[in-house]
């Protein structure tokens, strides 16, 4: 599968696994990346220990010579700043930044011979981020986990807003789970997508089987948006704790007190333990989409056979001559 994304970042498919904290470690990344993706490790867990982040890269480095990325959260610019010091000394050679616009960063990514894959949810943000220079944007809707943004517009509409107005590779990312909503993304215009939540639950992924079993069971409606009154606007899934958390926030709760309900260390708390009352899970609404639990090769090769199925029933739909049965824009 040939877009320009994979021939940007040297991969075989145009699949990017989200970085995401304590879920997205070594054994997840190599995976990703040996199934011909791009797996992204998840750092923040690692800031302030640079033996343990040294130690983590080695592991992916030991288990695939295929590029991988490493993401790096803006939020905090001293974090941020200690770890493109560190992935910069440690030869990483593609990072995924989200969190506050890149340009401050971009010059010391680049002199480190980085490419940047820039995260935003608005349309207007991942443009921003192109034009200060990242050599790709992914644009996040309203149905991804974590931190969606505050204009809550679908996957759907964002590509469309997109389409031909970045002049980057681009990916979107938030309600998708498989091969035919990879079509549907290319076909929207996109030069590939973002995966999340699927790959939480897979085999490789470092959550707690507790957690990758309530993401099989969930519904696509099983998520909720949390602490939009606060302007951290959080797609989590619907436990207990987490309707209490939206509940509280109804009842005009202090921002304090939805802090002590939510925080990143309770989700990791929560992925590490398997115990979904110690913290709220980030979780899109693609969990809905989930229903197994795969080694990620298995997912890949099985989303690639799909991604051709859905290609192929399309073609036939609207192709016309010697074109019916064929995806030639990225099917070789």
């Amino acid at each position: 599968m040939r877009t320009a994304f994979t021939e940007l970042a040297g991969i075989r498919v145009p699949v990017m696994q989200g970085g995401m904290s304590g879920v997205a470690g070594a054994p997840l990344v190599t995976a990703v990346s040996e199934a011909g993706g791009l797996g992204t490790l998840g750092s923040a867990v690692f800031a302030g220990d640079e033996r343990a982040l040294a130690a983590e890269i080695d592991a992916v480095r030991s288990g695939t010579a295929r590029p991988f990325a490493v993401n790096v959260p803006l939020f905090v610019p001293d974090m941020a700043w200690w770890l493109i010091e560190r992935l910069a000394g440690l030869g990483v050679g593609i990072v995924e930044t989200a969190g506050r616009s890149p340009a401050p960063f971009l010059d010391a990514l680049h002199d480190a011979g980085m490419l940047v894959v820039h995260k935003a949810t608005r349309v207007r943000d991942v443009a921003s981020g192109a034009r200060a220079g990242a050599d790709a944007v992914c644009l996040l809707g309203a149905e991804a986990a974590g931190h969606p943004g505050p204009d809550q517009v679908s996957s759907l509409v964002q590509a469309r807003l997109a389409a031909g107005a970045l002049g980057v590779p681009w990916l979107v990312g938030g309600g998708i789970a498989d091969g035919a909503g990879l079509v549907a993304a290319l076909a929207l215009g996109a030069d590939g997508v973002l995966l999340g939540t699927r790959f939480a639950a897979t085999r490789e992924a470092s959550a707690h089987p507790a957690v990758k079993d309530r993401l099989v069971a969930a519904a696509a409606n099983d998520t909720l948006v949390v602490l939009g009154t606060v302007g951290d606007h959080a797609r989590v899934l619907a436990t207990d704790r987490a309707v209490r958390l939206s509940r509280a926030e109804a009842a005009g709760a202090a921002a304090a007190e939805l802090h002590d309900l939510y925080g990143d260390h309770l989700f990791r708390a929560v992925v590490a333990g398997g115990d979904l009352e110690a913290g709220v899970l980030a979780c899109g609404q693609a969990v809905g989409l989930v229903d197994d639990l795969p080694t990620v090769a298995e997912l890949m090769d099985r989303m690639v056979s799909e991604a051709r199925a859905a290609a192929a029933r399309v073609a036939t739909s609207v192709g016309e001559g010697s074109g019916e049965g064929e995806f030639p824009c990225c099917f070789g």
